[in-house]
């Protein structure tokens, strides 16, 4: 039952630590092994692919693929059972990103003999960022690890309403400083212009909302430019509504998150989750008659 009321009290507390400490840590540090060997032969191909053979590395590879499809066949089966819960969950798409990304790296790699940097270093990220995450059952990371789950979750809407704001203001500063303007014909021989294509204008929007840097937009403040005065006038709208209204209005958010929620109450019910899933998706169906492990009566 993953009902954050039923944690609030002592019984479902006391029958989640029985269901953890009778099966349910034992199949969750197998799970971990599991991912962390996966993890490692990854890590140790993208890491010294220059300074160990070609067998060696494929061997490695091909381990990472075996244990990523593994994965990914449980991925599948979460979804299948419950699609619209399964897909509520940010968190699961950090899953699918993580396995499928160094999946198809490794499978790409073996091909064609190499693969691209960009994607080497992604994979990776998303493959740590994964494993910080198994942390999450340990008392002592996580209640943070779980803040951090659950506010991402109820933020998520939040980001898209941001991103889409970003987004306009960087058609606005593509249009305003971009091949049409007047200044721009200085500037486009210059390696610095960001703002000449829109993908790079996207790219320096998101900078400057997210570090308040003005460094981007420097060139075309000067004396010279007719348009100064527009894009001043450009560049207070931008910092008053992006930097100032949005960015304060979401610490509020997450600050009113925080100190609304029981810490505790959130921690069990993400472990009731943990539990949950090795129920029904790595146990076997003996394996749940047991009387020992669901005892009828406690």
């Amino acid at each position: 039952m993953i009902n954050e009321e039923f944690y609030r009290y002592l019984n479902a507390e006391a029958l989640l630590e029985f269901k953890w400490n009778t099966f349910g840590n034992k199949y969750y540090l197998t799970i971990w092994a599991i991912y962390t060997v996966f993890l490692l032969n990854f890590i140790i191909a993208a890491s010294f692919y220059n300074n160990i053979s070609q067998t060696s590395l494929f061997i490695l590879l091909k381990i990472t693929i075996c244990f990523g499809i593994w994965h990914l066949i449980f991925e599948l089966r979460q979804f299948i059972f419950e699609p619209l819960n399964y897909m509520s969950s940010s968190w699961n798409y950090l899953d699918l990103v993580a396995i499928i990304s160094t999946t198809a790296t490794s499978i790409y790699w073996i091909k064609n003999g190499s693969a691209p940097t960009w994607a080497i270093t992604y994979s990776t990220l998303f493959l740590e960022i994964r494993y910080i995450i198994f942390l999450r059952p340990n008392r002592y990371f996580g209640i943070y690890l779980t803040m951090i789950m659950k506010t991402a979750d109820k933020v998520i809407s939040f980001f898209i309403v941001f991103g889409l704001f970003a987004l306009a203001l960087a058609h606005s500063l593509h249009l305003m400083l971009g091949p049409g303007s007047e200044k721009s014909q200085d500037i486009s021989t210059d390696s610095t212009d960001m703002f000449a294509e829109f993908g790079s204008a996207m790219v320096v929007s998101y900078y400057m909302m997210l570090t308040g840097d003005k460094n981007p937009i420097s060139a075309w403040v000067t004396t010279e430019n007719s348009e100064i005065v527009m894009i001043m006038l450009l560049m207070i709208i931008i910092s008053f509504f992006m930097l100032i209204y949005l960015m304060n209005l979401f610490i509020g958010i997450l600050s009113n998150l925080i100190s609304s929620s029981d810490s505790r109450v959130d921690y069990l019910a993400l472990k009731g989750e943990i539990i949950e899933e090795i129920e029904l998706f790595y146990m076997l169906p003996h394996q749940r008659r047991k009387e020992n492990w669901f005892p009828f009566v406690m």
